[in-house]
């Protein structure tokens, strides 16, 4: 799937100092499916070599594709793509299948470019097949090809537009390309089509978000948490959304609900910290912060947040310890906190 790196999605101003709120936003791909395909029996037995019989003591097309898979999973290419030329010579009709099986054994060692080219004649011989336009987009995702992943959706959809999953992808490769209002038409086509996978809905209500679509998003991650009751990120960006709308009681209820479910996730303890900030209970606000750091020691803005917690409940000594941590980590603003613990404690 691909996962999206934290983000700071507002603020909550605390003592003159800025206490960032974090939007933790994550996007769910269908994995690569890796499939190898090889010819059944009954089907090798109704595929008449078109080259003529091998004389005695060659091996059959089948063989020759048999031979061209193990190679493949081995990791020996030239051989496998030796071993499938000769498959193919024998019976074209093996073509599509040489050709993917290579592609997808190029696909599992992560050489995707080569997996594409492959891919890319199994296509060309198969344009109807779905489940070769699915790896092709995803090779060409995975090396950065963005724009040739969507085409090769658009034309699984034109094939058979009933796959939830394709639109779901689509919206997900969309929403990659920051075409918003695409991927949002993506999501609900997939909703429509399967109403109860609770990742879609989940996804909808971040690009909901994202638009300021505030009401709407609280509905898709209330229906993602329905359809997924332990989903802590859906319950934690619910709660970020009614921070956002301004509904500070029902967003700390979602962070905690978020702790609860994952209590390693200090995302949710920060957060639920600068919600006791805005409602001026730093003392609340401090084993919050404290229990983040101790699940995420480096994370920068919660030593400003906890510094500045210690501050306004008059513990100067502590506040100006995270506050000098934060500065040794790269802190942007530790030098102005410093500057205003000093003045506050001078001004007791």
């Amino acid at each position: 799937m691909g996962c999206h790196s934290p983000s700071p999605r507002g603020m909550v101003r605390a003592g003159g100092v800025r206490m960032e709120v974090d939007m933790k936003k994550i996007t769910v791909f269908i994995p690569l499916l890796i499939v190898v395909v090889c010819l059944s029996t009954s089907s090798a037995l109704m595929a008449e070599e078109k080259r003529g019989a091998p004389s005695e003591g060659t091996e059959t097309a089948q063989e020759y594709l048999q031979k061209g898979n193990e190679s493949a999973q081995k990791g020996l290419y030239d051989e496998a793509r030796e071993s499938f030329r000769k498959a193919i010579e024998r019976n074209s009709d093996l073509a599509p299948v040489a050709y993917f099986n290579l592609g997808m054994a190029y696909a599992s060692k992560g050489r995707w470019l080569e997996a594409a080219v492959e891919l890319e004649r199994a296509a060309k011989l198969k344009p109807n097949d779905v489940m070769i336009h699915f790896n092709l987009a995803n090779a060409y995702n995975a090396s950065g090809a963005l724009d040739n992943a969507i085409k090769e959706y658009q034309k699984i959809i034109a094939i058979d537009p009933k796959l939830y999953w394709a639109h779901f992808n689509l919206g997900n490769f969309y929403s990659q390309s920051s075409d918003i209002d695409l991927a949002i038409s993506e999501y609900e086509t997939a909703i429509e089509l399967n109403p109860k996978l609770a990742v879609i809905h989940f996804e909808l209500g971040n690009l909901y978000e994202k638009r300021g679509m505030i009401d709407q998003a609280i509905g898709s991650y209330e229906r993602a948490i329905s359809l997924d009751p332990k989903n802590h990120l859906a319950h934690y960006n619910l709660g970020l959304t009614y921070l956002k709308k301004g509904d500070s009681g029902k967003a700390a209820k979602e962070f905690q609900k978020a702790i609860e479910i994952n209590p390693q996730y200090a995302e949710a303890y920060v957060n639920l910290g600068a919600v006791h900030m805005y409602q001026n209970q730093p003392d609340q606000a401090i084993p919050l912060f404290l229990k983040a750091l101790q699940i995420k020691p480096e994370m920068t803005r919660t030593l400003v947040n906890v510094a500045v917690a210690y501050r306004d409940t008059k513990d100067f000594e502590s506040a100006l310890k995270y506050a000098q941590k934060a500065k040794d980590l790269g802190a942007k603003n530790a030098d102005t906190l410093i500057k205003s613990i000093h003045k506050t404690r001078s001004e007791k």
